[in-house]
């Protein structure tokens, strides 16, 4: 669905069906839930101006709930040493209604020139808040304007 080169070089795939991939050039690398990866139903991946990925699912492609993660720029040192994250690791902060994301179908992830990461789903945008650790929904102003 979606493949993007990291600030390091390193290639990442999503798709519907097998998580998150890195290849660095010699080997795969796959992260799926058991990492912690919100589903294995991928279908976007964002890098920011930080170097964290932001990989966003989708439920329509699969059953349960979609959902967005973001993956820590500074693991990818202890990964590419290990090869492989071991089963039950926690790599991703995962974003829920907990943190006002009401819509988890994610669709599509973008950092604007000042940092903001904006988040398009199926049904609206939302903004993430760094300082608060929130998401704040930008649909309702969008449909009165």
């Amino acid at each position: 669905m979606s493949i993007i080169q990291d600030k390091t070089g390193n290639i990442w795939f999503v798709n519907l069906y097998n998580g998150l991939c890195r290849y660095d050039g010699k080997t795969f690398t796959h992260l799926t839930r058991e990492n912690g990866l919100c589903r294995d139903s991928s279908c976007c991946i964002y890098e920011d101006k930080n170097g964290n990925l932001w990989i966003g699912s989708d439920s329509k492609w699969n059953t349960g709930e979609g959902g967005l993660c973001r993956y820590d720029a500074r693991l990818n040192d202890a990964i590419a040493q290990e090869k492989s994250m071991p089963a039950g690791q926690e790599v991703f902060t995962r974003f829920s209604k907990k943190e006002g994301l009401t819509n988890s179908d994610i669709w599509t992830i973008v950092e604007d020139n000042d940092g903001n990461i904006w988040v398009g789903t199926r049904g609206g945008l939302f903004r993430y808040h760094s300082p608060s650790g929130k998401f704040i929904d930008y649909t309702h102003k969008m449909k009165n304007q």
